[in-house]
């Protein structure tokens, strides 16, 4: 289910979320003041403190750290506008498992400029006297991606060793930039010093800020007039800022990370017409979605006549059945269209992606949208953050944080969120990507944030076996194993690509150790109808743990139950199951006339207070016979990091659970 939120509901809910982040995040102090140039350390002079320093005195035992972490961005306007940033680091080595952090990738637009690259390395000789290198710039290797208009200057510091110093710096100019651009506080290694300046004359241009995480003084930033160009001054500074730690089942890095993110209004072409028409920036929305709707690789692709689709509308119009006639023409982009792995909101060609069976996402998709309507479907473009790039931030004015469209249906009370590059999903399964996340809908008459809601457990799991524990003590049977919705996505998607996905990886938290068995004759079988699941039939043969006459049995030994992902005693991110979950284990086991039960779990229900987290295990006994009926269930996906110890409770309970063992003892 999809629900719409206005403006006024958006402001109420982004002024809650920052509350929770900013008081629950980690423990720092961060303050807002101007800096002067006195109080900083002076690039390519080195500090014998930091020379000598052992470890990092707020963060213990990291490998490396940052010793200062540094931006200057000065927007220029004369005739027209630019950015130049001055960005500047120091890092101090700790360990030999920080050396990674001395190869260094700065990455820039093709239209940008990198200029005044110059980077150090400080070490100390045998005799305790400070060494200096510069890195020669015949060692600074330039990549590029010419198909993505992407570069990066590459190098790697010489001579690394525990207790080293190394710095760079450099200057990025940029032409009248008109995307966000986000400023991480926070690293994967902790940050003594991070200061943030942004130097402007606000009578030309409009520099709009957006902190997540910190303190609530950097709400109350200082501007004030410097005798230089007459420009305002704003520094942001942040100290002893904890590295980043990644936690299992959370959402995106981006999403935890303190950061901050910078736009610039608007391109000089159109900036003036747009403020002047759309004074108050909570209609700044609606300028954007005018734009998209009239743009020609996004709105006027949805107009298009493609060549060859004539008939496929034809034969759509004839259906009454609007889930059908959505079912037919998602089915013939979905199967016809190879999706190239680009990702972008705007399609160069929908008639050449329909024509040569290739295309990106929003070729792929902005064509579904255009055989859609062109059959009498009430359907709209959305466009969409991925995952691993983070949530859409509703106040950030910005198409630059999106990179992916999809399509909605709207019939009557039901709704359908498609996306034709997905293979494996039905038209009536929401993509992964949009699952509990806010997407933008594109609408001349109603510009709309669309929350995308669907409480069905799409990451579901059967096992079904029968098996047998021979004279000897080894179990031999036959297992039946069914994946459904995003799991079976994910499987065909991994056997397609020869690799593992990350939205797996992620999500496929419960996993276990392998015990000692071993798999033969699979047979893998792939319905057709996608609303089927995929099953696996094989056999197997398991090798319980055994001790003099007993045998200690694991019922899950061929469950997907790993280890227990919320053992820590803190969390600092919320938690994010991906999607409503079920899994369901039963197990028939014979036990042999030469062997008698010793020991056998209890039946038991672990359960939240709430009843979203439940774990049942019901054991039955007939003479040598015992079934084992599992099943866990997950029924929200999302939890705060507020919820984390009612969960470690129920997961702690769950697994003690799952690790008790049925032990039978020879006769």
């Amino acid at each position: 289910m999809i629900f719409p939120q206005s403006f006024l509901i958006l402001e109420y809910s982004f002024d809650h979320y920052m509350r929770k982040l900013i008081t629950t995040l980690i423990l720092i102090t961060f303050f807002t003041q101007i800096y002067s140039q006195k109080e900083l350390p002076e690039f390519g002079k080195p500090d014998m403190k930091e020379l000598l320093m052992k470890d990092c005195e707020f963060e213990p035992g990291v490998s490396a750290m940052k010793i200062l972490k540094y931006e200057y961005v000065d927007l220029v306007s004369d005739n027209d506008w630019s950015v130049r940033t001055e960005k500047w680091e120091r890092v101090k080595i700790l360990s030999q498992a920080g050396y990674s952090f001395a190869d260094i990738e700065i990455p820039f637009a093709k239209k940008n400029k990198i200029k005044k690259l110059v980077a150090y390395i400080y070490t100390l000789d045998e005799s305790g006297k400070i060494t200096t290198e510069e890195i020669d710039s015949d060692d600074i290797f330039k990549k590029s991606d010419k198909k993505k208009k992407k570069g990066s200057l590459v190098f790697t510091f010489p001579g690394v060793k525990p207790g080293c110093v190394i710095e760079y710096k450099y200057t990025e100019l940029e032409k009248e930039p008109y995307y966000s651009d986000t400023k991480f506080f926070q690293d994967v290694i902790p940050v003594q010093l991070c200061i943030f300046k942004l130097a402007h004359n606000s009578e030309y241009i409009k520099a709009n800020l957006t902190f997540i995480g910190g303190d609530e003084n950097l709400e109350s930033r200082i501007e004030e007039k410097t005798p230089v160009e007459y420009k305002n001054t704003q520094t942001i500074t942040g100290t002893n800022i904890n590295s980043f730690r990644d936690e299992p089942l959370m959402s995106a890095v981006k999403d935890n990370l303190q950061y901050m993110t910078l736009r610039f209004e608007y391109r000089a072409d159109w900036r003036d017409s747009l403020l002047k028409k759309y004074p108050d920036q909570n209609l700044l929305w609606e300028a954007i979605d005018s734009w998209l709707i009239n743009h020609p690789n996004f709105g006027e692709q949805i107009k298009k006549k493609v060549a060859g689709t004539g008939s496929l509308i034809d034969s759509a119009k004839k259906i009454k059945d609007i889930a059908s006639k959505v079912e037919l023409i998602y089915k013939s982009v979905r199967d016809r269209i190879s999706w190239n792995n680009e990702s972008n909101i705007f399609a160069e060609s929908i008639d050449r992606a329909w024509k040569t069976a290739i295309g990106s996402n929003a070729e792929i998709n902005l064509l579904l949208l255009n055989l859609l309507r062109k059959s009498g479907v009430n359907s709209f473009p959305v466009i969409v953050r991925s995952r691993e790039y983070g949530k859409a931030n509703m106040l950030l004015y910005s198409i630059s944080q999106f990179n992916n469209v999809n399509v909605v249906v709207f019939n009557g009370e039901n709704f359908y969120i498609l996306d034709a590059t997905k293979k494996h999903l039905s038209y009536n399964t929401p993509p992964f990507e949009v699952l509990n996340r806010n997407v933008l809908l594109i609408d001349a008459a109603s510009t709309k944030w669309l929350n995308i809601v669907d409480d069905r457990p799409f990451l579901k799991q059967t096992i079904s076996i029968k098996a047998a524990v021979d004279s000897s003590g080894q179990i031999k049977g036959d297992a039946f194993v069914s994946f459904f919705d995003y799991l079976k996505d994910f499987k065909l998607t991994e056997k397609e690509e020869g690799e593992k996905i990350m939205a797996q990886e992620e999500k496929d938290f419960i996993n276990r150790s392998p015990v000692d068995i071993k798999i033969d004759s699979l047979i893998e079988d792939a319905p057709p109808n996608e609303l089927l699941p995929l099953n696996h039939r094989f056999a197997f043969t398991y090798n319980p743990e055994s001790t003099d006459d007993f045998l200690f049995i694991d019922p899950f030994f061929l469950s997907p139950f790993r280890k227990n992902p919320f053992t820590d005693s803190i969390r600092r991110t919320d938690i994010d199951f991906g999607s409503n979950q079920y899994y369901n284990i039963y197990v028939h086991l014979t036990i042999p006339e030469n062997y008698r039960i010793e020991g056998v779990p209890k039946s038991l229900i672990v359960i939240s207070s709430d009843s979203t987290i439940i774990f049942k295990r019901q054991i039955l006994q007939e003479d040598n016979i015992l079934v084992f009926k599992h099943s866990f269930e997950v029924k929200r996906a999302e939890f705060s990091k507020e919820e984390y110890f009612p969960l470690h409770d129920i997961f702690r309970k769950m697994y003690g659970a799952i690790k008790e063992q049925l032990i039978l003892k020879k006769k």
